[in-house]
């Protein structure tokens, strides 16, 4: 039995039940058919999402709150707001999703001299690629300080980790429940980065927030109203200057993304938005001397156990075309169109042990409730195959023996009895059935899907 694992609230994350799980997700629109029908949990967690696009398919009360208090006064290069830019405002925010390309050009390729977070006020960094039921079905396209387990609300200072820009700064109020922040910055024309879960932010952002004129959108959602505002500004920060202070929930969110970077190759990559096609890990962006002094807590949730694999810092992309393993969606839907990871699936390996297999269920599969399911994979055959190994090859495929415990990467494993049943019918379509029989072995029938079996596609 491994270290104790998080989980709390019917997620993977070290988040008390109830938390409000606040994620930047940008160029996407939520089906709001499928939240109507979920608990009122689950509609929590979608409306959060939801607020985080760029809007949601209900009709949102716009409203365009007027100018508080006067542009901020600091030191220029610690948090100063050009006179052309007084506190950001719609008028000069850019295009969603996009870099300022007024800045300038990037010569450095690793801007970042500086943790954002000191060592001893977080667990882990959890890098790219992390999967967390049920907001992180598939690979993240983010990295993340752990801070807390499921019975601590420690806050921890988040600082700037070069010389940055910041172009944009998100809040989102619940009525009865404080605000939460996300910010986006660059250190250069190309590169862009952001930060999700803060519960404040320093003097100098919320002067700007405040005396901006952020577009704001209000909702509600089984009774939970809940109000987003977005102001796009420019705010200069030296490296090491405060940016804000963590929520006291589970932790920080770190993003990067490199615009002039070449795209990653995903199956189908019409499946995602061009940032998620341009992320990169952010420990791409440290200097030597920072990545040295972060290296020994890229790790698993709590921190117990290191990832030594390379990439150090992770990948988003496990996709290996006309294969089972990787991303799949529901027919139709896609990273672009569907909000709710909940209706995904993913074949995926370890974030800490890359050579353990996971199934990263939503809600989709009947008889499985969503989480990781692991097994000890097989090298012939057609029984508890690695998913690079299942092709459409007119066989249909069968895993058993389900690990529980804890993943090498320390969430709890699903549990998961029975069988389960694969078969591609073609190199982009995925059809998947539990057999829920416990102490059923593959080889107990001819293996057969039934009219049952749920059908995904890339």
């Amino acid at each position: 039995m491994g270290p104790p694992a998080f989980k709390a609230g019917g997620t993977g994350d070290p988040r008390p039940a109830g938390s409000i799980p606040v994620h930047l997700r940008h160029l996407r629109r939520v089906r709001t058919g499928r939240e109507a029908a979920a608990s009122r949990v689950a509609a929590l967690v979608g409306t959060v999402l939801c607020f985080i696009v760029a809007g949601c398919s209900s009709s949102p009360a716009r409203t365009e709150p007027a100018p508080v208090g006067a542009a901020p006064a600091s030191s220029a290069g610690n948090g100063s707001v050009p006179p052309s830019l007084p506190g950001g405002g719609a008028s000069n925010r850019v295009p969603e999703g996009q870099p300022d390309r007024t800045l300038p050009n990037c010569t450095d390729p690793r801007p970042f001299d500086h943790l954002p977070l000191v060592e001893g006020s977080y667990m882990s960094y959890r890098p790219l690629g992390f999967v967390s039921y049920p907001t992180h079905v598939v690979p993240t396209k983010h990295a993340a300080f752990t801070i807390n387990s499921p019975d601590q609300h420690r806050s921890a200072t988040v600082t700037a980790p070069g010389h940055i820009w910041v172009i944009e700064i998100v809040r989102v109020s619940f009525a009865g429940s404080a605000d939460g922040y996300q910010i986006r910055f660059q250190p250069c024309r190309d590169v862009l980065a952001y930060f999700n879960h803060l519960g404040s932010l320093s003097a100098p952002l919320r002067a700007a927030f405040e005396a901006g004129q952020p577009a704001c959108e209000t909702n509600t959602f089984n009774g939970d109203i809940a109000t987003k505002c977005r102001l796009g500004t420019r705010v200069e920060l030296t490296s090491g200057a405060p940016i804000g202070v963590s929520d006291g929930f589970a932790g920080v969110d770190f993003g990067a993304v490199d615009f002039a970077a070449p795209e990653t190759r995903f199956a189908n990559n019409k499946d995602y938005d061009n940032e998620y096609l341009h992320t990169i890990a952010p420990t791409q962006l440290f200097t030597p001397a920072a990545l040295a002094e972060l290296t020994p807590h890229i790790a698993s949730l709590d921190g117990s156990r290191r990832r030594t694999a390379q990439p150090l810092g992770g990948t988003h992309n496990q996709d290996v075309a006309g294969t089972a393993q990787g991303n799949w969606f529901p027919p139709g839907g896609s990273m672009r169109t569907v909000q709710d990871e909940r209706q995904f699936l993913a074949l995926v390996h370890d974030l800490v042990d890359p050579g353990q297999p996971e199934f990263s269920f939503g809600d989709t599969v009947p008889g499985i409730s969503g989480g990781l399911a692991s097994f000890t994979p097989r090298q012939d055959g057609t029984i508890n195959r690695d998913f690079a190994a299942v092709v459409a090859d007119g066989r249909v495929y069968c895993w058993e023996n389900f690990q529980t415990g804890v993943t090498p990467s320390g969430i709890n494993a699903a549990r998961v009895e029975g069988t389960i049943f694969i078969a591609m019918p073609d190199a982009v379509t995925l059809r998947i059935e539990h057999i829920r029989t416990p102490g059923a072995a593959c080889g107990d029938s001819s293996p057969m899907l039934s009219a049952a079996a749920v059908t995904f596609g890339r």
